[in-house]
């Protein structure tokens, strides 16, 4: 079972950028659910949806989002490293591609009544706008690592000057 967790574990870091800290990681992980569920509500009302609502919005991305997730934590865990080295990096994401055609698009087809291409663009257009965000929020963090070291770098400086001035 600790591996299990463990896998699914790194492969939500590796979905979410690799955050460095933990509070970094929850601030994405957060930020990219709402806005996931926010895009597929308003998405799925345009594109038809009888039941394009927060509730359904919510659970169609909750149960979408860790499908995908354990989807790619499953072949992370059965797929041997030393078969197919030279393609393993397409197997993740074709894992996830796969579980939302199969399984994603129908369960947006029946909770949100809508029809398979009203679901599919919903899951496309919600999928871009949350890896933005994770793109987004994650430069955001680094630079604001970046200014503070800055701003130690500066502070130092101006000890330092002050030191000369006297």
């Amino acid at each position: 079972m600790d591996g299990w967790l463990k896998a699914g574990e790194d492969m939500l870091d590796l979905v979410l950028g690799n955050p460095g800290t933990g509070l970094e990681k929850w601030v994405i992980l957060a930020l990219s659910f709402v806005v996931c569920v926010v895009v597929l509500k308003l998405v799925g009302g345009a594109m038809g949806g009888d039941n394009a609502f927060f509730g359904p919005s919510l659970a169609c991305s909750f149960l979408g989002l860790a499908l995908i997730l354990a989807c790619m934590t499953v072949m992370k865990l059965f797929v041997p490293r030393d078969v197919y080295t030279d393609h393993r990096i397409w197997i993740l994401p074709v894992a996830g591609l796969a579980v939302s055609l199969i399984v994603i698009i129908p369960l947006i087809m029946g909770i949100m009544k809508t029809g398979y291409v009203g679901a599919l663009v919903s899951w496309i257009v919600s999928a871009i706008v949350v890896a933005g965000v994770i793109l987004i929020a994650g430069a955001a963090f680094d630079a604001m690592k970046a200014g503070g070291r800055d701003a130690g770098k500066i502070q130092r400086h101006r000890e330092a000057l002050e030191e000369v001035l006297q």
